[in-house]
């Protein structure tokens, strides 16, 4: 599914997703979020993280995230 600027956002996840998620060195324009995800909180390998729909300089619809140390990571593009 292609993203569609004009639906809801927090329904909308890429068509493509990494195996790995990579740092963002690049600057990424940000139109949605953030949207928490967090897991087992009470577990030390809890994944909290803030993610957003974005497009980066290539025109690319990205779907990124934040972690809590400010770290950036792209985790999959839309189609």
């Amino acid at each position: 599914i292609p993203f569609d600027a004009s639906a809801k956002p927090a329904m909308q996840r890429p068509s493509f997703l990494l195996s790995e998620p990579e740092q963002v060195y690049t600057p990424i324009s940000i139109y949605h979020g953030p949207e928490r995800i967090q897991t087992a909180w009470w577990r030390e390998s809890a994944i909290n993280r803030d993610y957003f729909i974005g497009r980066n300089e290539l025109g690319q619809w990205c779907w990124v995230y934040r972690q809590a140390d400010n770290q950036w990571f792209i985790h999959g593009y839309f189609a």
